[in-house]
């Protein structure tokens, strides 16, 4: 009987020469891969998997895209046959994600024309990232999503990525060093306190060095990564000071939660840590009365309630988590083990009011850069992208909408972290169970279950699924809304630092809306 031991022991006879060949001569690595032939314990589709990871990464190296393409279209064989082999979704998730890397990037026109293989790679990931891998292959399907975000500006949800595969695999280098990275260009940038900043990436370095120390195989590149960073000794250790916070404070910092314009931390001190916020916006000197330009734009209305809608959801799955209320009602049990309360209503409520949220960043973006439509039809995933005439849908070939094509042009590309969410969020995205879970709450009945999920009876109008799920669902669907609109507040940042000089323009400062109601000390 053959063990996990005897798989590996083939697996390192059969793949150790390719890869060796790989760091000196990639065309030689692609001439072994092909010639591979299975020894057992290894299976035929084994042998494919493998061969195809040596073509992606031999192509890629060479930047060769038939050779990559031919890796590629072996893992999608392999996949008709076993869909749900999890080693093979990752490899072509890497291999699509190289096969976009190897296109040269000529702009924002990069973005449409390699658009369709990196969201789907980036869904990829994901789906290994939720399945039951073994957790250093969920680790690296995640840390390669969370590269694949830093590519297209949405380091919110890029840091996210390296944070958790960090967790779950406190080994996996590239995420240690991706999320210190990624703090200290935040630190550097003034996107959020540079002590807490930098205090948290400590931590990651930490990781990093002792993996450059543990493993002298890891790739030249990332080594050179790691020995630029900071020695940790010189960074100040920061970590959110919880013990007399209360359950919700604690629960916003834990589910890294807090609406600032930073990646991470949250300080229980300050009496309003939800600080993000636009600050100003220039407005053209000469304005007509007449036309009901002389008040505060209406921008800043918008963002308050933006704000209000999130803090608000937030609460809302604090309380079904933390502490629902008192039930006042008695229900009819179903033999089914589903779970029926206040508590599943506003789990439901608050991860509906998340995902609706980005709808409104997308008309803000209209009202802020003046966009056509009318913010009745005005949806998150088709706002960014020239739409087709008759169905109302992105035109073929792809191209971005005119303002927004401008806007990317004169360099304000977290309109391209906000497109890209959207296609994520669409059918078939990395992120379409959100909407998904939306749509089903909003237009039919969702019935939660805390053990096994196997209804009574069944009705295409009633979906069922499992609480545990659901509650982990609504925290990440918090994420994105967070995410969202922190991207909104750079899009109003970038826009306003691009004004032209030579335009006679004044910048309109608003007042604190508290300290006017008299609610400040």
């Amino acid at each position: 009987m053959n063990t996990p031991d005897d798989h590996q022991r083939a697996f390192q006879e059969l793949a150790g020469p390719a890869y060796e060949a790989l760091r000196e001569s990639p065309v030689r690595a692609i001439a072994i891969a092909r010639t591979l032939v299975a020894i057992p314990p290894l299976t035929e589709a084994d042998t494919v998997v493998l061969k195809a990871g040596i073509l992606v990464d031999a192509g890629g190296d060479l930047g060769d895209l038939k050779v990559v393409e031919e890796g590629a279209g072996l893992l999608r064989e392999v996949l008709t046959v076993t869909p749900a082999r999890q080693d093979a979704t990752y490899s072509l998730g890497n291999a699509l994600s190289v096969l976009a890397d190897v296109r040269s990037f000529d702009g924002p026109e990069w973005y449409l024309k390699t658009g369709a293989m990196r969201r789907e790679a980036r869904a990829l990931f994901e789906v290994v990232a939720q399945s039951d891998a073994p957790a250093d292959l969920r680790a690296r399907a995640i840390t390669n999503r969370g590269n694949l975000l830093w590519e297209s500006h949405r380091w919110v949800e890029a840091y996210e990525c390296y944070r958790a595969a960090a967790e779950l695999d406190p080994t996996n280098t590239v995420a240690s060093s991706g999320a210190a990275r990624l703090l200290l260009y935040a630190a550097e940038k003034g996107l959020g306190p540079a002590t807490t900043l930098t205090g948290l990436a400590r931590g990651y370095i930490e990781l990093a060095r002792r993996s450059y120390r543990d493993d002298p195989d890891l790739p030249r590149d990332l080594r050179r990564l790691i020995a630029k960073l900071p020695p940790a000794s010189a960074l100040v250790p920061w970590s959110p000071k919880l013990q007399n916070a209360d359950v919700y404070t604690a629960f916003v910092a834990r589910n890294h939660l807090a609406l600032g314009l930073t990646l991470d931390g949250l300080e229980p001190s300050l009496r309003r840590w939800d600080n993000l916020m636009v600050d100003s916006i220039s407005k053209d000197f000469e304005v007509r009365l007449d036309e009901g330009d002389s008040g505060v734009p209406t921008l800043f209305a918008m963002f308050n309630l933006l704000k209000a809608d999130f803090l608000s959801a937030r609460y809302v799955v604090h309380l079904a988590l933390n502490d629902p209320p008192q039930e006042t009602a008695q229900y009819a049990d179903t033999l089914d083990y589903a779970r029926y309360g206040v508590k599943t209503g506003l789990l439901l409520l608050g991860q509906r009011a998340a995902i609706d949220i980005l709808d409104k960043v997308a008309v803000a973006v209209t009202e802020y850069l003046k966009l056509p439509g009318n913010s009745d039809s005005i949806q998150f995933t088709r706002r960014w992208l020239r739409p087709d005439k008759k169905s109302g849908k992105p035109a073929v070939p792809l191209a971005w909408q005119r303002e927004v094509a401008a806007e990317i042009g004169a360099g304000n590309v977290y309109l391209i972290a906000l497109a890209e969410l959207a296609e994520d969020i669409a059918r078939g995205g990395a992120l379409a169970t959100h909407q998904q879970s939306r749509s089903l709450a909003t237009h039919g009945f969702v019935v939660m279950h805390d053990e096994r999920v196997e209804p009574s009876a069944k009705s295409p109008h009633v979906t069922h699924r499992d609480l545990a799920e659901c509650e982990e669902q609504a925290i990440r669907s918090l994420r994105v809304a967070r995410a969202a609109i922190i991207y909104l507040e750079m899009v109003i940042r970038t826009h306003e630092s691009n004004r032209p000089s030579r335009r006679f323009v004044v910048p309109m400062v608003v007042p604190n809306h508290h300290y006017i109601r008299g609610e400040e000390d």
